[in-house]
């Protein structure tokens, strides 16, 4: 599994802000390992009005969160589904979001621009 810069800057900091906001005698439970978001996607480089299949590559995750901006940050679509298709209408960029959490609540990201092509 590749790991970007951004996925391991938000594991770091996740597994930081879990072990450093406990209390003294609180335990951190891991039994249900860290959660890491992880998406592919294809056609890699799609066209406007093309069907694009995002699949969740995410591990130790119980619930996910899809959004899809335009990259001026304005949200155009959101799921909760596990697998996502989606049809991009006009050839632009599109930032493609995914976050998600585990049953204890630890919660991990990733992002990726997806340029559509005319």
């Amino acid at each position: 599994m590749v790991m970007t810069k951004i996925t391991r800057f938000f594991l770091f900091a996740l597994v930081s802000l879990v072990l450093f906001s406990c209390k003294e005698d609180e335990e951190v439970d891991f039994t249900n390992g860290i959660p890491v978001a992880d998406f592919s996607y294809s056609p890699e480089f799609p066209k406007a009005g093309q069907t694009v299949t995002f699949t969740n590559k995410s591990e130790n995750a119980d619930t996910y969160q899809w959004k899809i901006s335009f990259t001026a940050g304005v949200q155009i679509f959101a799921s909760t589904d596990k697998e996502l298709t989606y049809v991009f209408d006009e050839a632009e960029d599109y930032t493609v979001d995914l976050i998600v959490t585990n049953s204890s609540g630890a919660v991990s990201s990733t992002s990726d621009v997806i340029h559509v092509v005319e």
